[in-house]
């Protein structure tokens, strides 16, 4: 199983990260806006962290400070795609 798949089964990812100088352990959850699937925390974090975590699960991330997404990746290539 890969990071990716347990995100998914679970709903949910723990990361270190470093805020205000200090490492500290965030749950960021999965939601969804405008058909996409977000991995979220409503606290400000740094944007280089929230890349290089976007970059290590291959999901986007949405913060108080914004949204970011892997390398070479955008919003397009998350959205969900529905035929009606």
């Amino acid at each position: 199983m890969t990071i990716l798949d347990d995100i998914l089964k679970s709903g949910a990812y723990t990361r270190r990260v470093k805020r205000a100088g200090m490492l500290q352990k965030i749950t960021f959850r999965i939601i969804e806006e405008d058909g996409i699937k977000y991995l979220f925390s409503g606290k400000f974090f740094e944007i280089p962290e929230l890349i290089e975590a976007a970059n290590e699960t291959g999901l986007p991330f949405k913060t108080k400070n914004g949204k970011v997404f892997p390398n070479k990746k955008s919003a397009e290539s998350y959205r969900c795609k529905t035929s009606i």
